[in-house]
């Protein structure tokens, strides 16, 4: 006669769990995804927000992934930031973001995308060539900034901040050797005085 084929499912209840497992599967590494992020501290707006709540066009880069990638200078920021492109020149580096800038070539005219550094605003690239030291992060603000960087900050703004005292104590040291006879070390340590004073200290 004809061949017959059956199915048996000896527990009705197995495709059932089996679909529950898969789906807890699927929700399960988003949650755990979301408990492991940390949360990001900026002060694009001059005072100390979450990325979340600051309405801004923002690209933070954290003082360990500085270090990680090997960034030493402003150029190399072109490198992380597809909207920013650093290019130097023999007199200034010239600075564009989402393809807004101007030229450098004049000394008279500073730039449109200023850089502070705590706060403390340096007109030109070229004034902070050592200003990658004991970075904590640095925020790339996209798109004009008059409100709180000036009404130069037409292109954007830079804002690095660099490392305060902690807590505990704590410190941390990088060497990086390369052509041409580069040796550099680099290193820094703080932490707490007293109860409401604290000191870091850093060099290279």
């Amino acid at each position: 006669g004809p061949m017959k084929k059956s199915f048996k499912l000896n527990k009705p209840g197995s495709l059932f769990l089996s679909a529950i497992t898969l789906s807890a599967a699927t929700f399960y590494p988003s949650l755990l995804l979301a408990q492991v992020l940390e949360e990001i501290v900026v002060t694009a707006q001059r005072r100390e927000q979450t990325l979340q709540e600051v309405p801004i066009s923002i690209q933070a880069l954290s003082g360990l992934e500085i270090a990680q990638n090997g960034f030493r200078a402003m150029e190399d920021l072109s490198s992380f930031s597809p909207s920013v492109e650093i290019n130097e020149s023999l007199h200034e580096w010239s600075v564009t973001i989402r393809g807004m800038g101007n030229d450098v070539a004049n000394m008279s005219v500073e730039q449109s995308a200023p850089i502070f550094v705590d706060g403390v605003h340096f007109g030109r690239p070229s004034m902070i060539k050592g200003a990658f030291l004991d970075l904590e992060r640095i925020e790339v603000l996209t798109g004009p900034q008059p409100v709180y960087f000036g009404q130069n900050a037409t292109a954007g703004a830079f804002s690095l901040t660099t490392k305060k005292p902690t807590e505990t104590w704590e410190g941390d040291a990088l060497a990086e050797f390369g052509n041409f006879g580069r040796k550099t070390f680099e290193g820094g340590i703080g932490g707490p005085v007293t109860d409401t004073l604290g000191i870091r200290v850093a060099g290279r």
